[in-house]
């Protein structure tokens, strides 16, 4: 149990913050950012992409930073020998971006935060992909910018942007299409077909030369490397939330909310039909799952009302975190290492 600790501190201390009194939400979330910035960014050996970012900046040329998108590339080259310093300033980047949507676009706090930081497809992932949580990042807060809004032009820069940190962020062009216009029904058929068909691509994608068609190996393993049973019991977290968002877009009649439900559901519908490899399709879903964090105050849970609701979610989260340490944990034991968030080390200490 002892591997647990640094973990459960880290959200008790970010739950007590949250709950502070007599403090403004404005100086909560300020307080909230540089904490998750320094837990994060003081990681060592925390998660599966770890090693390759450290080496990358350790010693840049002729390392995996030479394939990087090119802001990543540069970010590499800038801190050159000073790993420990790239890890912060790609975790504040990260961090401040989400935590300062959530501050601009929700009116709730403790929900939004605490979404953020127990669904597993979220921080414990971004501790690991850091070139696309910086992608995500910079379109989740643009996308509810445009979502607010309506204007285009900042969203268009922000996915170019995001592209140079990491090529998923291509799929930041679907916000531009009207799907909150869809009716709610055709939402619920097409993600059923989508759930249904998903898996019937994999012959298709497996025997189709995608390597020669997108230019080389790497890019290609996306759609081509199958997963096994990796990520499968993930699916079932994926479909509750997408059973959830279906609800609420049936019920909005906030055109707001409506937009951020629509989205959601073309995301449920991408996981779905790329299901054959999971890598690929929370990768590309994950810009629109990430409006979760917005979205998950305004949904409802049949029989549970008012204040249970509440406090269901809460345990729901911490029961979540908790699960995602297990299976961490059980990974380390297994002999993983280094793809597993546990356990917890700092670079102070290495």
């Amino acid at each position: 149990m002892i591997e647990y600790i640094p973990y459960l501190l880290f959200l008790s201390v970010i739950f007590i913050i949250l709950n502070i009194q007599n403090m403004t939400r404005d100086c909560k979330l300020i307080l909230v950012i540089l904490y998750i910035t320094l837990f994060s960014g003081l990681r060592y050996d925390v998660g599966h992409d770890f090693p390759s970012y450290y080496y990358a900046v350790l010693s840049p040329v002729g390392s995996d930073a030479e394939r990087f998108e090119p802001f990543l590339k540069f970010l590499c080259f800038a801190f050159k020998g000073f790993p420990a310093i790239f890890f912060l300033f790609t975790s504040f980047f990260i961090n401040y971006l989400i935590i300062c949507s959530i501050r601009k676009y929700s009116e709730y706090t403790i929900i939004p935060v605490l979404s953020y930081i127990c669904i597993p497809f979220f921080f414990f992932e971004f501790m690991c992909i850091v070139r696309q949580a910086m992608a995500v990042s910079i379109v989740f807060y643009f996308s509810l910018k445009y979502i607010n809004d309506g204007k285009k032009i900042p969203l268009i820069f922000a996915i170019a942007a995001g592209l140079s940190c990491h090529v998923t962020a291509i799929a930041g062009l679907l916000f531009l299409l009207p799907f909150d216009k869809i009716n709610w029904k055709v939402h619920a058929i097409v993600l059923l077909g989508c759930i249904m068909i998903g898996q019937g691509f994999n012959i298709i994608m497996q025997n189709y030369n995608w390597a020669a068609l997108m230019g080389g190996d790497y890019y290609a393993r996306y759609l081509t490397e199958e997963l096994q049973d990796s990520g499968k019991k993930m699916q079932i977290l994926y479909g509750l939330f997408s059973f959830l968002n279906l609800i609420a877009l049936k019920n909005s009649n906030n055109e707001i909310q409506k937009k951020i439900f629509a989205y959601i559901s073309i995301g449920a519908c991408i996981y779905f039909i790329f299901s054959f490899n999971l890598m690929f399709s929370a990768r590309i879903s994950r810009y629109f799952f990430m409006l979760l964090i917005i979205a998950i105050p305004y949904y409802s849970i049949p029989l549970i009302k008012g204040k249970r609701f509440f406090y269901v979610i809460i345990l729901s989260f911490v029961s979540l975190f908790m699960l995602q340490l297990y299976i961490s944990q059980r990974a380390w034991n297994n002999g993983k290492g280094s793809k597993s968030y546990m356990p917890y080390k700092t670079i102070l200490f290495k």
